[in-house]
């Protein structure tokens, strides 16, 4: 088994732009560890601010990205998230639930980079759909076997 690095395009719809937040965020997460089996023992707060929802966006997940690298912080829910528009900009406020992260949490793959490539927010009569580019480590890859005729 070895590792392997590549860009993926981490996607989510939801009825509304919150909730479409809060999904790329579990989302992000959940390509690193199992949401649903960490333990709700630590809140964090995130707050924002940035003049267009892309980098909105962006500077959010860079923000959780960042928690779980210099604070070993993994997330298991989005308690709250509001986005408001205030003037020329955009506020979003975000409650977090989550943990330190332990040995016993099976780590699946690793988010090498969360980049500004291929951002999108579409608000439409289905909802809001948003994506954003990430460079992530496979871990546990099968080699392919070049023998093969």
């Amino acid at each position: 088994m070895k590792s392997k690095i590549e860009e993926i395009t981490l996607k989510a719809n939801a009825e509304s732009l919150e909730k479409t937040f809060s999904k790329m965020a579990t989302e992000l997460y959940n390509l690193v560890i199992e949401v649903e089996e960490i333990d709700l023992i630590s809140t964090r707060t995130i707050i924002l601010r940035s003049r267009d929802l892309k980098n909105l966006l962006y500077q959010f997940l860079k923000r959780l990205f960042d928690l779980a690298n210099n604070d070993l912080f993994v997330l298991s829910s989005v308690k709250s998230l509001t986005i408001e528009q205030i003037s020329e900009e955009y506020m979003l406020n975000s409650i977090l639930i989550g943990d330190k992260m332990k040995p016993e949490y099976k780590v699946k793959d690793i988010i090498k980079q969360i980049t500004d490539r291929n951002i999108l927010i579409k608000e439409d009569l289905q909802g809001t759909h948003a994506q954003i580019n990430l460079v992530i480590e496979r871990r546990n890859v099968q080699e392919e076997n070049k023998n093969e005729v």
